[in-house]
């Protein structure tokens, strides 16, 4: 009997072996819907539907957290952080940012007109909640500002306190960077299979669904789950209890799409999935997704607790500093990875879709912002 001489592989053999074992088969429901929506399933719509919603409620718990957690609604001071008072006007905590106008020869017209955007009937509140008279029946007041009171809490942490923030903010980095590489391979099988399907006249709108989910769960979901981390280690917990029972609640947010997926479809819809979700990943974007990991987890285990640290001299630019943080650092990781590979086009042609999927989707959720803002006020 004559036994066949096994060949040596060529680089592109191995190349190809190893990347069908590094395919990976489909862990939550978007994974699931870009599969079958690019496979042409006649439930794509629907799929495409209930994606699109989830990813929406995603995006919406992670901006009512966001600003909910230092102006929430109230119905007394006490009901908000310190350095915030209730304007019962709009049942809102707002920031305590104008010292000066609690003393005795000041009224609540002046307050209103001098300080902007006020209801005079909120003046009682302000002053009783934003300062204490440092003697009794006098003119002089300790005014608390809102950045004041957050370098109050800030030293009142122990090194126990900050260990824990660190500690926390590099699991958070953990779980992003797994949510992120969900969104890549989803990215992937779109970019694999759009050609094809445009040859046969159809997909263009629903390639066009996918990359919209894509760039709202990349550059908005996961941009506001890192604030929202941020904001609760500055607002609502300077001990370690309270930073890590913060992080893992807001960490439920990415479980969603998993448990919806898992419990909440059939064997039947697992298995079809996956036979369509196994794309085939290059040592190319093998490296793209392992360095955009290595970028997310260090920008977001150092910026997290640098940011809580600055927030007290920097206010709001810190959240601001916190997206792109999140945002960028990964993005050119990814595009680094390609240059690295002497894959200039194709590095080229991930900038341009990177940066209008980031554009898209940074518009798209300040207008979902706005819109819940707007909601919450009205």
């Amino acid at each position: 009997m004559k036994v066949a001489a096994v060949l040596p592989l060529t680089a592109a053999q191995e190349s190809s072996l190893l990347a069908r074992y590094r395919a990976t088969a489909p862990a939550n429901f978007h994974h699931a819907t870009t599969s079958l929506t690019l496979a042409a399933s006649r439930r794509r719509w629907a799929l495409l539907f209930i994606s699109a919603t989830v990813v929406l409620v995603q995006l919406t718990v992670a901006i009512s957290v966001a600003n909910g957690v230092d102006a929430g609604a109230c119905v007394e001071s006490s009901d908000c952080v310190r350095g915030y008072y209730c304007a019962t006007s709009s049942a809102k905590c707002e920031q305590c940012e104008s010292p000066g106008y609690c003393g005795t020869n000041r009224t609540a017209e002046q307050w209103a007109i001098q300080a902007g955007h006020r209801q005079p009937t909120d003046f009682a509140s302000h002053c009783a909640a934003c300062s204490t008279a440092t003697a009794f029946g006098g003119d002089t007041y300790d005014y608390t500002t809102h950045l004041i009171a957050a370098r109050h809490r800030m030293q009142s942490r122990r090194l126990g306190d900050h260990l824990t923030l660190v500690f926390a903010s590099f699991f958070v980095s953990l779980a992003l960077a797994n949510e992120m590489r969900d969104v890549q391979l989803c990215a992937l099988m779109r970019r694999e299979r759009r050609e094809v399907m445009n040859d046969h006249g159809r997909c263009s709108w629903h390639v066009a669904v996918l990359w919209t989910i894509e760039a709202l769960r990349r550059y908005g979901v996961l941009t506001f789950v890192s604030g929202a981390v941020m904001q609760l280690a500055i607002f609502r917990g300077a001990d370690s209890l309270s930073v890590c029972l913060n992080a893992v609640a807001v960490l439920f947010l990415l479980e969603i799409d998993e448990m919806l997926y898992a419990h909440g479809t059939s064997g039947a819809f697992r298995l079809t999935s996956e036979e369509h979700a196994r794309p085939v990943v290059g040592p190319d974007d093998e490296r793209a997704m392992v360095w955009s990991k290595s970028a997310i987890v260090l920008a977001v285990s150092v910026g997290t607790p640098l940011g809580v640290v600055a927030y007290p001299e920097l206010g709001f630019t810190t959240f601001v500093l916190q997206g792109f943080v999140t945002m960028l650092p990964p993005m050119l990781a990814e595009v680094g990875a390609l240059l690295w590979g002497r894959a200039s086009r194709a590095a080229a042609l991930r900038m341009g879709d990177l940066t209008l999927q980031l554009v898209v989707g940074v518009t798209l959720t300040l207008l979902l912002n706005l819109l819940a803002l707007q909601v919450r006020t009205s």
